[in-house]
C-alpha cells in the first residue's frame, strides 16, 4: 500500500514482523518516513465530493461527509499545498 499507511498495511507489516520474525532477524528496509501536508485541490472536490450534490438528477449530498472522511492518497502538484510538511 502507499506509504505503509492507506489500506492499514503499516499494521500487516508490525503484525507480520511480530509472527514470523526470529529473534535476532532484520527486516529491510527498515525504517520509513512519513511527510504529511494539506492540499487544495479544487479539481479532486468537484469530482469526488460535489458530484454528489447531483447524481442523475438526484440530491445525494448527505453522502458528502462520509465521501470526505475516506483518506485520499494521491500524487499531486507542489503548488496544491498549503502548508509545510516539517
Amino acid at each position: 500500500g502507499y506509504f505503509l499507511m492507506y489500506e492499514a498495511r503499516l499494521v500487516e507489516l508490525i503484525e507480520a514482523r511480530e509472527r514470523w520474525l526470529k529473534p535476532g532477524g532484520l527486516m529491510f528496509p527498515d525504517r520509513a518516513k512519513l511527510f504529511v501536508s494539506m492540499v487544495q485541490d479544487g479539481d479532486h472536490k468537484r469530482k469526488h465530493y460535489d458530484f454528489f450534490d447531483d447524481v442523475w438528477g438526484f440530491d445525494f449530498s448527505s453522502v458528502k461527509e462520509a465521501a470526505k472522511a475516506d483518506p485520499v492518497v494521491q500524487e499531486c502538484d507542489e503548488t496544491a499545498l498549503v502548508t509545510s510538511s516539517t
